[in-house]
């Protein structure tokens, strides 16, 4: 059997196999590389926070939110708690969420949207075009650190260095989200104890997201669940042998069967379409809408997926909500008022390498993967028994 070593490098965990060597220095090299440029990005932006202003809240007329992720649709609707209080907090300011979709939050939280732009110079030019009082930064992202820099900042608070706020104001009594024992919603929330140093507000579960236009799914009967079968990382995925016989277990309650899903879930999809020729599996080819995949999952009867942005949709719509998780507890993520039907798989709770948590370490922690041995059909098989009562 091929032992696995495991090595240390700063604030980067991760394990090889013999043979693998070659592979895993580059990656060393590019976290390394990618940590660097990091912390060089935030020493700028720090520059622009060294001469603290006193933060006078009368003066807030405009105020940008900014959230530049191409997807991250879980982290939108997790953020929702902090667009309401936003709102609530400057209610006669005009505040604009620029991101690339508004679909998951309300749009009376917000006056204007921007489309997030693919390219730096194009992403400059487009928030060039207003100037705010008020930048928040949400979530880290080194292409909207980049941008950041470019930007004439009155005001500015947000993550650029890991979990640690930045900001340029006088007041910064607050504490530091703890991504290993706090809750995701408070990393947003957390920006507002800035402003407001009494600040206690502790959700219980993802705020309603709209549907704008409701689709219905190509099903002969309502009596449907969907499955999306891979995610973008491995370790939140169990292995295409106990999938296969998930989905035998639910086409034998006579239930349909939407296949969503592109790229990383493409290659199982059409092997269970190959191996369940004939059956109540469906799929349409190509790349789905949003209103589509919200539509899909506030009909169903119950979800199939790894920790994913359609998960929290569908906790969103009040959805039994089948999961697995890789790196991250899903006691961290989920909301806390829990559902009545809902279950997730976390093979991690008794790994520990407590430093995986931190979503930095993701790709190089090859420990979470036990979650492809898990065979405990039966866990699943007690789930849907509960779904269809």
């Amino acid at each position: 059997m091929i032992k696995t070593k495991f090595i240390s490098t700063g604030d980067y965990f991760f394990s090889f196999k013999r043979g693998e060597l070659l592979g895993n220095i580059k990656i060393i090299i590019s976290a390394c590389f990618k940590k660097v440029l990091f912390t060089f990005l935030s020493f700028l932006i720090n520059l622009k926070c060294i001469k603290k202003k006193k933060f006078a809240e009368e003066k807030i007329t405009s105020i940008l939110i900014y959230f530049p992720r191409s997807s991250g649709m879980g982290d939108l609707i997790m953020a929702g708690h902090f667009f309401k209080l936003i709102r609530d907090q400057f209610k006669n300011a005009e505040i604009d969420l620029c991101s690339s979709t508004i679909s998951f939050t309300n749009k009376n939280y917000f006056n204007n949207f921007i489309k997030h732009e693919s390219g730096i110079f194009k992403e400059v030019k487009s928030l060039s075009a207003r100037k705010y009082d008020l930048i928040l930064f949400p979530e880290k992202s080194l292409f909207g650190v980049i941008v950041l820099l470019f930007l004439n900042i009155n005001y500015f608070v947000g993550y650029i260095s890991q979990y640690k706020l930045f900001h340029n104001m006088v007041n910064s009594d607050y504490p530091e989200f703890n991504v290993i024992k706090d809750h995701y919603y408070y990393k947003s929330l957390n920006l507002l104890r800035i402003f407001k140093k009494d600040f206690n507000y502790i959700p219980t579960e993802h705020l309603p997201i709209p549907i704008d236009n409701e689709l219905k799914p190509a099903c002969d009967n309502n009596k449907y669940c969907v499955i999306i079968p891979s995610v973008n990382w491995n370790n939140r995925t169990i292995d295409y042998s106990i999938l296969k016989q998930y989905t035998d277990f639910i086409l034998s309650k006579n239930s349909q069967i939407i296949l969503l899903g592109s790229g990383e879930s493409k290659s199982r999809i059409d092997k269970l379409l190959s191996d369940f020729k004939g059956s109540n599996l469906i799929y349409s080819p190509g790349k789905i809408s949003i209103e589509e995949l919200k539509s899909y999952i506030k009909n169903c009867q119950f979800v199939l997926c790894g920790d994913c942005g359609p998960m929290h949709i569908a906790y969103a719509l009040k959805k039994p909500v089948y999961t697995f998780w890789g790196p991250t507890s899903p006691s961290l993520r989920i909301p806390p008022d829990k559902m009545s039907v809902e279950d997730f798989i976390f093979p991690k709770d008794q790994c520990k390498v407590s430093s995986c948590y931190n979503m930095e370490h993701k790709p190089f922690c090859k420990s979470c993967l036990r979650l492809s041995d898990f065979n405990d059909v039966n866990h699943f098989e007690r789930f849907v028994e509960k779904v269809y009562g």
